[in-house]
């Protein structure tokens, strides 16, 4: 399931299966941590792509680095 956490003229934020948080454009953005925790994986240029903490528990081989 696919929600949108925020949509502004500069920022759009979409969290995936609450458990990858996707924020494009340039104004800040923060998951939130309620239930669960959110670790910055990859940021760059207007753009920032959160992992939830679960997501990351369970799912060790995406941050191996190749």
């Amino acid at each position: 399931m696919v929600m949108l956490a925020k949509a502004e003229r500069d920022v759009y934020v979409a969290i995936i299966d609450d458990k990858v948080a996707m924020k494009i454009g340039p104004s800040y953005y923060e998951p939130p941590n309620g239930r669960r925790r959110w670790s910055s994986t990859l940021e760059g240029y207007d753009y920032k792509l959160s992992l939830g903490e679960y997501f990351l528990v369970n799912s060790p081989r995406l941050l191996r680095k190749r």
